[in-house]
């Protein structure tokens, strides 16, 4: 198991930002990047601010390739507000019935419904 998961090691040192802002710099053709770093396996969120040459969308989540590549990871992985004790947290699709996606919460377990989640799960997964 343990030769398994040393394949995926590169993912403690990948970054793992929600994209809150993003705005054009014409001076440099690249996107100016706003919002919280993920990291380590708490997300702690601190502010970052980055350039890249790839627009992103905002309120989604990414990961960030050592070769400034992003990759999207929304609707896998999202940031929301819990309800239940309302600070931010890393939820992922749990379960799916017909009418809408049960997220939990990485952290602490906590629940969330979401619509918009089984919206984008089923329009993925269609060819």
């Amino acid at each position: 198991m343990l030769s398994s998961l040393s394949g995926c090691a590169f993912l403690a040192t990948t970054r793992w930002v929600h994209a809150e802002q993003l705005r054009w710099l014409p001076d440099t053709g690249k996107f100016r990047v706003s919002g919280p770093s993920l990291m380590g396996d708490h997300p702690d969120f601190a502010p970052v601010t980055f350039d890249t040459a790839h627009p992103l969308a905002d309120d989604r989540l990414y990961l960030v390739t050592p070769q400034e590549q992003p990759v999207p990871l929304t609707p896998f992985c999202l940031l929301s507000d819990c309800p239940t004790c309302l600070a931010p947290e890393l939820y992922y699709p749990d379960r799916l019935n017909n009418s809408t996606a049960l997220l939990k919460s990485l952290d602490r377990g906590h629940e969330l419904e979401s619509d918009t989640v089984l919206s984008a799960l089923r329009a993925w997964g269609t060819p």
